[in-house]
């Protein structure tokens, strides 16, 4: 009797202990605040892009497919050793979710639609490399300094540009731009375009003929007088000096002609919408290049009420 009793008592203290290990993993998992970059594939054919930031059991940051390399807002949290992660638009509507495991490196699961509908495994892994340092230089960087935009004076969708042609509107937008560098710029050359991302992820650009809705934004090196602003030859653009451009983006471009949005363009809502530009300008000692992309959401959902598509 007496052995049983002490052979029950050890194996309470070693089941105690045990529990009190695997209690102590759990909470390291979840107490412990972290920021890190996870890599990896949704449906074994969508690569993505995911940046995490735990603060005490609450999960922030965002996502993106690296196809359109568009950030999306995601927040969840972790229990034990799950993970719940819901994304959201602009409107701060759910637009998807993740559902899985995080172990070691590893986030496994499965991503769905906010009804948990179209369900797809997924596979995310830890990268080691701080994302700062895996940029490369022709990423756009949100935070120029060298040619700041300083004022957007206008930006919508207006109807029937007199100089483009077809029924319709184009986008136009008109901006002050200031030289914030030291140099005095002899060339000038900003390209610019539209970018539309839908909630199925597809995606198109404008104007519509150069692009073929094929390629994506992330080849910038690629692109070739899409629509171009460039100073007058023999003007130099003076340090500190303020220039004001007004810029118009059509729906496409053919045999040389720029064409209006037709009204049905508008029949659907992106995602996300963007003007992104690229400009390049050198001086006798300088040469400045970067990449923006401003949002411009707003203003196609405005043109959709203007229509009547939208109350």
């Amino acid at each position: 009797m007496r052995k049983t009793i002490i052979f029950i008592f050890i194996i309470s203290i070693f089941a105690s202990c045990k529990d009190k290990s695997e209690r102590t993993e759990i909470e390291q998992t979840v107490d412990s605040n972290f920021k890190r970059v996870y890599t990896g594939m949704i449906a074994d054919k969508y690569p993505i892009t995911m940046e995490l930031e735990l603060r005490r059991k609450s999960l922030m940051g965002t996502y993106k497919y690296d196809k359109s390399g568009i950030p999306i807002e995601i927040r969840g949290y972790i229990k034990e050793d799950s993970v719940f992660i819901n994304g959201f638009d602009n409107l701060e509507e759910k637009i998807d979710k993740f559902k899985g495991t995080i172990k070691d490196d590893l986030i496994t699961g499965i991503w769905s639609d906010p009804n948990d509908k179209n369900q797809q495994k997924f596979v995310l892994q830890e990268k080691n490399e701080n994302l700062e340092s895996e940029k490369e230089d022709n990423e756009p960087n949100y935070d120029d300094k060298n040619f700041p935009i300083v004022e957007f004076i206008d930006v919508g969708f207006y109807d029937s540009i007199p100089e483009f042609r077809g029924k319709g509107s184009s986008l136009k937008f008109t901006i002050k731009i200031k030289n914030n560098t030291p140099d005095d710029i002899r060339n000038f050359e900003l390209n610019y375009f539209i970018k539309l991302i839908y909630k199925d992820q597809t995606f198109s650009y404008h104007p519509m003929s150069f692009f073929g809705n094929k390629n994506d934004d992330d080849k910038f090196k690629d692109i070739i007088d899409i629509m171009t602003y460039e100073i007058p030859s023999k003007t130099v653009w003076e340090s500190n000096e303020i220039k004001t451009l007004e810029l118009i983006v059509p729906e496409s471009k053919l045999s040389g002609y720029n064409i209006n949005f037709a009204n049905s363009e508008f029949e659907r809502t992106p995602l996300k919408a963007y003007i992104a530009y690229q400009y390049k300008a050198t001086s006798i000692d300088g040469e400045y290049k970067n990449r923006e992309l401003y949002d411009i959401l707003e203003f196609w959902k405005n043109y959709q009420k203007k229509l009547g598509f939208r109350k």
